[in-house]
């Protein structure tokens, strides 16, 4: 077998041209085949960064720099990249987390997001939409934008706050809108939590501290205290926020003192 296949290439034949042309062919290969390593190289280089930029750009779109709270008859929050994106949407109270599962508002501009959230909810009642965030750059370019957006509708305040009264809030586990309103009413009554607070609406709210200015202003609240002196010892009334009288009475020279934000008076006993 192996004689018939050596006399089989033994009859094959060609001119010396030819055979020169294979030589050609052939040294001409072998040079290019080194020059083919660098570009295979550099396109590994070039699939590595390709991988890398999308990686990075891939974290920066998913990382949020800033959140839209928006605080009706549902109160819900926005999360948004620094490419003005909405990433995610989340319920912070129970209407809000209801709504916030029937809503497909991920990946859209937040102004279109924003809009989406007024109209499922447009009840009638106040609204109020809290920006906040890290950038201050990027919260005041959207707080402008959302300003401009609900110019036209009523019963809308927009605000504008910084990242870590947006953390204290998730911490209480209150709405944006409702932990600074917390901050403002327990300025006027420090004994009020977030439990007080958790279960109003915002109107409720507003009603409420405006209830405690006036209470604050006015100083009337019940202050009343009227000891008497015997044999010439003191008589002491103390009054809160209001008019305290204290009057004693003895047989020496008692004395009532009446303490309080109001009016002090004091009457001597004979």
């Amino acid at each position: 077998m192996r004689e018939r296949v050596r006399d089989a290439f033994d009859q094959i034949t060609a001119d010396e041209k030819l055979k020169e042309q294979t030589k050609m062919f052939l040294v001409q290969k072998c040079r290019q085949a080194p020059a083919r390593r660098p570009v295979r190289r550099m396109a590994v280089v070039l699939v590595c960064l390709m991988c890398l930029m999308l990686g990075v750009g891939g974290w920066a779109y998913l990382t949020p720099t800033s959140a839209i709270s928006i605080e009706s008859s549902a109160a819900l929050e926005l999360s948004v990249n620094r490419f003005d994106r909405v990433i995610a949407v989340r319920g912070t109270d129970e209407a809000g987390c209801a709504l916030a599962q029937s809503l497909q508002v991920d990946h859209m501009p937040y102004l279109s997001a924003l809009q989406v959230v007024l109209d499922a909810q447009a009840d009638g009642e106040g609204v109020s939409i809290g920006v906040a965030g890290k950038d201050s750059g990027q919260c005041e370019s959207m707080l402008q934008a959302v300003q401009n957006c609900t110019a036209a509708q009523k019963q809308v305040q927009c605000y504008m706050t910084d990242a870590d009264t947006l953390d204290a809030a998730r911490e209480s586990d209150l709405p944006l809108g409702k932990y600074r309103m917390l901050l403002t009413l327990q300025a006027l009554d420090p004994s009020l939590t977030a439990d007080d607070v958790r279960g109003l609406s915002m109107p409720e709210l507003r009603q409420l501290e405006q209830t405690l200015s006036e209470t604050d202003s006015t100083g009337q609240t019940s202050g009343r205290g009227a000891q008497n002196g015997r044999n010439g010892q003191n008589g002491n009334g103390n009054g809160q926020n209001g008019a305290g009288n204290g009057a004693g009475n003895g047989y020496g020279n008692g004395k009532g003192n009446g303490q309080g934000n109001g009016a002090r008076h004091g009457q001597t006993g004979g």
